[in-house]
């Protein structure tokens, strides 16, 4: 087997198991048994999340993806271009291509040993509660240089992620009988009015705006009642140039009907902005265009561990991976080979390039 087609087979391991956000573990044994089959040492820490690492030098470098997926089996199937499967693209893509990279170093001896410490670390429920992020704060992880292995479509860096805010709506009504609707207010239709005043205050499209997403609906006990009551989740999201989780969050309760409730279903996550300037990405721009692609500096729409990681673990941090991230999350998630092989090619040479800018840069 070519060292390629080996970096493939890494891929297709993780793909095979399934590994939604709380049922990771069978995933993460099989990162820890793959990373020492490639020469590295490898543990899985008291949170869950698998660690590879190699060297021993004083300078750390952190490539952290994420091992979990959404819900949703995807039967994987393999093609001469690609692979698909559920987490091909989120994130299982970007966190085998570090993998592969990191053995590639070693292998060939591009880093010296004693130079740098390099982590891939394999976080359990990003998709959830984010345990395995929050885990590496609480036990004090700390790295010079992170990297985020999250799909940025190949060829772009990731300098910044928008926040969430989950907000639960309540409602409640009298209830009545459905043959008189006139009479009798609906706890339902209250919380579709409610949502009609979120969706038009934010509509937003783009990164620099805040959207709203109404995921879920609860509301009715019998076919012939006026609901009594009902509730709902709307998930938004924020820019780190705007109007903060605060703000937002009493903008809806001025807007709320008579009879509804509205609160924080769980803690916001800040968006996340880093300069263009620092180590990391300038590292990851050269990196990318060494690798012969146009670079690309984004601020992503979605919220990720860098929003959590950035000042706990480190400020010297991005986000960068293989895929395409407009297939995350839906029935069709594939990656081809060619951004998978890329990407461990741009991982790679980013290590080279930040280490070498760091000794100079000493010197």
């Amino acid at each position: 087997m070519g060292v390629l087609e080996a970096y493939r087979s890494i891929l297709k391991s993780l793909l095979k198991i399934y590994s939604p956000s709380g049922d990771e573990e069978r995933a993460v044994k099989e990162f820890i048994r793959i990373s020492r089959e490639l020469g590295l040492e490898a543990y899985i820490d008291e949170y869950g999340n698998g660690v590879a690492k190699w060297g021993r030098g004083r300078i750390s470098i952190a490539f952290i993806g994420h091992i979990d997926t959404v819900p949703g089996y995807i039967e994987v199937s393999e093609s001469e271009n690609g692979i698909r499967g559920r987490g091909a693209v989120d994130a299982k893509g970007p966190l085998a291509a570090m993998l592969s990279a990191l053995s590639s170093i070693r292998i060939r001896g591009s880093v010296p040993e004693d130079l740098a410490t390099i982590y891939v670390i394999a976080s359990v429920g990003e998709e959830s509660d984010s345990r395995g992020a929050l885990g590496l704060i609480n036990k004090g992880f700390k790295a010079d240089a992170i990297v985020i292995g999250e799909p940025t479509n190949t060829s772009k860096i990731a300098i910044g992620y928008r926040g969430s805010l989950k907000i639960l709506i309540e409602c409640s009504s009298v209830g009545g009988h459905s043959s008189a609707p006139w009479i009798y207010d609906s706890a339902c239709e209250k919380i579709f009015e409610l949502w009609g005043k979120i969706s038009s205050t934010y509509g937003g499209s783009s990164a620099s705006s805040t959207s709203a997403a109404l995921t879920m609906v609860r509301c009715g006990e019998y076919v012939n009642v006026i609901p009594r009551s009902g509730s709902a989740v709307v998930d938004l999201r924020y820019p780190p140039k705007g109007p903060g989780w605060r703000e937002i969050l009493e903008s809806l309760e001025k807007i709320a009907p008579a009879g509804c409730r509205v609160s924080l279903l769980k803690d916001p996550i800040e968006p996340v902005e880093v300069r263009p300037t620092i180590p990391v990405v300038r590292s990851l721009i050269r990196a990318v265009s060494k690798a012969g692609m146009k670079p690309e500096l984004v601020i992503k729409t979605g919220t990720s561990d860098m929003n959590l990681l950035y000042g706990r673990v480190g400020e010297n941090i991005a986000a960068y991976g293989p895929g395409r991230s407009e297939l995350s999350h839906t029935e069709y998630e594939e990656i081809s080979y060619w951004e998978f092989e890329k990407g461990i090619e741009v991982y790679e040479k980013f290590v080279e390039i930040y280490l070498k800018n760091h000794a100079s840069n000493e010197g």
